[in-house]
């Protein structure tokens, strides 16, 4: 509710979330420019589970987010996030999750 109202107030704003703690990385390279939002579900004690949240790119030259479908999981404009809300877009929550530390996959309850 929260991210839909901030998303929905600022024109500019593609993607918010405001339930998870998280970080971001980015990749640079010289044609693209890739980030991708991951969570922690679980921050009361030390762990490796993580959250793919969405991920952008931005082409070069292109000024913008990649917006043609082109099989990202997560682009704008009818793409799908895991949280949050995306403009244009839809939000669904599968709850996949990542051990960082053993490797692992699983869909875990949240």
């Amino acid at each position: 509710v929260v991210a839909a109202a901030l998303e929905s107030g600022n024109g500019a704003l593609q993607w918010q979330e405001s339930y998870y703690r998280g970080y971001f990385e980015l990749q640079v390279g010289f044609d693209e420019v890739k980030a991708s939002f991951f969570g922690t579900p679980v921050i009361t004690s030390a762990n490796g589970l993580e959250i793919p949240l969405a991920n952008f790119t931005v082409r070069s030259g292109e000024n913008r987010l990649l917006r043609d479908g082109d099989g990202n999981r997560t682009v704008v404009r009818g793409g799908v996030v895991e949280a949050g809300s995306l403009k244009g877009g839809r939000t669904i929550a599968t709850n996949l999750t990542h051990d960082t530390v053993t490797g692992k996959w699983a869909v875990l309850q949240w």
